[in-house]
């Protein structure tokens, strides 16, 4: 099947970064004895050094554990409204240019002390990024998709990712990094209570490695809701839409309206929303994302994050071009309540191949039961084997060049 050119990039990297700003099985508290017992912490952030927690590929794995400042619960916030707040730190203090492997991101939430675990159902996200500073979303640009660097994302039903074995994100010791976490809560409260985000991330230093790791670039895509403009495939102007190569397209809908922006604009004026309202029923949308992936190459992709939100069934990503789905991932809902039990996520050693010549769109369904309007955003976050990356110069010495 011969597709169309598809040009440009068509949103500005300011407006698809405030998006993925708004765009998730919990890993064991320390638990007696852990790294913030009988430590006196305060309400603002605390960041620990890294210590050493086991080895993985031949070389020490080291965590690195941060408390978000503490939130008040008070009342219900919805997605993307509630408390939040951002920490910016170096993971390797003192590191210089030494290569770290970023292999795994957890979340918990805990009660003020850092320790005493609260519900999963509190969680909105947590997002680690890099920030302006000598790193390799700069060096590199197309391994890290130029979005403010987002790396990982944790949200309510996956609060834990672990990379394929011999696969890493690679970032500087000296790399600034940040730290976004918001507070959720869509069920009613008693009293006030406060709660904050216990983050852990998991790296291996390269010198240490008998053997490379497979570096790993992120890239998001994520379903919207047309809310102005003519014809609904994003990035594609009307008159050049075939639907047996570009799909369905997008629904018409109306964006959710939070702090936060949501609407992107595409090359031909037309505005679309990723985080929308969602309507009492059922609703499957479809959203093309060949200009978000914007592959350089083939490659393969190796572990999927999803983040989506309350009544979801299942985000999709499909290849149109070879008429299959590449991975679905389904979401089971809590019971008698408002919120996400559990998100499945994906992870491959082989990896599945991903073509930068074939049509791609996000297929997301959701069932409102709830009677009334509630919000809605489907967003899988791809790790894709970076073939471009010559990461020599930082290798083993530590100090770069």
């Amino acid at each position: 099947m011969k597709t169309k050119p598809r040009g440009p990039a068509p949103c500005s990297d300011r407006l698809l970064a405030a998006v993925l700003l708004i765009a998730a099985v919990a890993p064991p508290a320390c638990g007696p004895g852990g790294l913030f017992e009988g430590e006196r912490v305060g309400s603002g952030p605390v960041e620990r050094t890294a210590r050493r927690i086991g080895a993985a590929d031949g070389a020490p794995v080291y965590r690195k554990e941060i408390l978000t400042e503490v939130y008040t619960v008070d009342r219900i916030y919805k997605s993307m409204s509630g408390p939040m707040g951002m920490h910016r730190f170096e993971i390797d203090p003192g590191g210089g240019r030494e290569l770290l492997w970023i292999t795994g991101f957890q979340a918990e939430m805990v009660a003020p002390d850092g320790e005493t675990p609260m519900s999963r159902e509190l969680m909105c996200h947590s997002n680690l990024s890099l920030r302006p500073g000598p790193g390799f979303n700069f060096q590199f640009p197309t391994a890290l998709q130029p979005t403010g660097g987002r790396l990982f994302t944790l949200a309510q039903g996956q609060l834990a990712i672990a990379l394929p074995e011999g696969f890493g994100v690679p970032v500087l010791a000296s790399q600034t990094v940040q730290i976004a976490a918001q507070v959720l809560n869509h069920n009613a409260v008693e009293r006030p209570f406060e709660v904050r985000h216990r983050l852990s991330i998991d790296y291996v230093r390269d010198r240490d490695l008998t053997r490379p790791l497979a570096p790993l670039m992120p890239r998001a895509v994520f379903a919207m809701k047309k809310i102005e403009g003519e014809g609904g495939h994003f990035g594609v102007a009307p008159g050049d839409v075939d639907e047996t190569v570009h799909g369905e397209g997008c629904q018409v809908g109306l964006d959710a309206g939070t702090q936060f922006p949501s609407v992107l604009k595409d090359e031909h004026g037309r505005g679309f929303s990723a985080h929308w309202v969602l309507e009492p029923g059922r609703e499957e949308n479809h959203t093309l994302v060949t200009r978000l992936l914007d592959l350089p190459y083939d490659t393969t992709l190796h572990y999927v994050a999803v983040h989506l939100h309350p009544f979801a069934e299942y985000v999709e990503l499909r290849d149109l071009t070879a008429r299959e789905t590449v991975y679905r991932s389904r979401a089971r809902n809590v019971p008698e309540r408002i919120g996400l039990a559990e998100v499945e996520s994906f992870s491959s050693v082989p990896g599945l191949p991903i073509y930068k010549d074939h049509e791609y769109e996000v297929v997301s369904v959701y069932n409102n039961t709830s009677g009334g309007r509630q919000d809605s955003m489907a967003t899988m976050f791809l790790y894709l084997a970076a073939q471009d990356l010559d990461l020599s110069r930082y290798r083993r010495a530590g100090t770069g060049g």
